[in-house]
């Protein structure tokens, strides 16, 4: 009997997930993915950062987190950026004009429509030869949201890091409290609580998160050389992903975190080896500048024996 067109269409979804649960790209825990393939930036190796260009390519690709960073500006707008100031290595000023390699113009006072007149796309970027040349501008977070909804795969997951120093307070960055209710505030404003994480290299912000209680989950940056428990020992709480540069990972210390209740999601990851490795290891994820060879590896490397630690 032939298959009516709402038949293969079915039949066509039920593969496709079938496949993605075998090779571990996704599971029936609502938190995160058995490996989590976060886009760095978007997918900083091939497209600008932090660009709605970037996200949406992640996302189609089939990134199940986007990490991106955001800044609030002093009249309260969330801007996707990795700096609070342009980076003049990759960005020209709203006039079109040159920055000087030590400049530090400051996003905190810009009006949003100025800020977005800034180019931080044209001028590529020396360490990812493979990105594409293309204007780009300093997305909101409502706008980076509204351009992956328009794509084929809006459904995917948030890390939003949340930009703070002390030392940034009135010159490039508000207090840590007002940083944090603003971000809240436009993730909710978004619609996409149930699927974000903010994550911090700041104890203050990610106090001020978890105490929020708004349904976001947290993960605790790290780029010192401590051990997960010492780490994990800095906050009055425990997140929910302890995330740490890639170099200050050793099974142990994922088996470690894991038997803890708190899973593992190493940055920026961009060697397809070391992905392999990670993978083995039994990281929950890995952030990456290029989320497509991410991707590919994850689907080649064997599932790792699970712990009794942290239930998936």
């Amino acid at each position: 009997m032939p298959l009516s067109p709402l038949n293969r269409k079915e039949i066509v979804v039920f593969l496709a997930a079938t496949l993605l649960l075998m090779v571990g790209l996704i599971s029936c825990d609502p938190r995160l993915p058995q490996r989590d393939v976060q886009g760095h930036r978007g997918a900083r190796a091939v497209w600008p950062e932090n660009s709605l260009q970037a996200f949406v390519f992640a996302a189609e690709v089939g990134a199940t987190t986007l990490e991106l960073d955001v800044v609030v500006t002093a009249e309260g707008a969330v801007v996707v950026s990795h700096e609070p100031w342009l980076n003049p290595t990759i960005c020209s000023g709203p006039e079109g004009e040159s920055l000087g390699p030590e400049s530090r113009v400051s996003l905190y006072t810009m009006p949003l429509a100025t800020l977005q007149r800034c180019d931080c796309g044209s001028l590529g970027n020396p360490r990812f030869p493979r990105q594409q040349r293309v204007p780009a501008f300093k997305p909101t977070l409502q706008q980076v949201v509204d351009a992956v909804n328009g794509c084929r795969r809006p459904s995917v997951r948030y890390n939003i890091e949340i930009k703070h120093e002390q030392d940034w307070v009135g010159v490039h960055a508000p207090e840590a409290e007002v940083a944090v209710e603003r971000v809240l505030a436009a993730v909710a404003a978004a619609g996409i609580a149930e699927r974000t994480t903010l994550q911090s290299f700041s104890a203050a912000v990610l106090e001020r998160v978890h105490a929020a209680a708004a349904g976001v989950r947290t993960a605790w940056l790290m780029e010192e050389e401590r051990g997960v428990e010492e780490a994990l020992a800095l906050l009055s709480f425990k997140p929910d992903i302890y995330s740490p540069h890639h170099v200050l990972l050793s099974p142990e210390e994922v088996e470690r975190a894991h038997a803890l209740g708190v899973q593992v999601v190493p940055w920026t990851v961009n060697e397809a080896e070391r992905m392999a490795e990670l993978w083995t290891w039994g990281v929950d994820g890995v952030i990456s500048d290029d989320p497509e060879l991410a991707l590919e590896v994850a689907a080649q490397t064997p599932l790792p024996t699970l712990d009794a630690g942290i239930s998936y």
